[in-house]
């Protein structure tokens, strides 16, 4: 059991939900919702996303 929450996949997983999250931080899910997201898919599937969705800032 230890062996799989110590593997550098889960870890990897982990830090780039993280990632995911802190991204996701300004968005309408906010950061929790981004970071669960990034969990329960994938992140690099969520960065996309969050990417494409970004709000755009008018003006400045």
């Amino acid at each position: 059991m230890f062996s799989i929450l110590f593997s550098p996949l889960f870890i990897g997983w982990i830090l780039l939900s993280v990632v995911c999250g802190i991204v996701g931080a300004r968005s309408r899910t906010g950061f929790w919702g981004s970071f669960c997201l990034a969990i329960i898919l994938t992140p690099v599937v969520v960065l996309i996303v969050l990417y494409l969705f970004q709000p755009v800032n008018k003006g400045k």
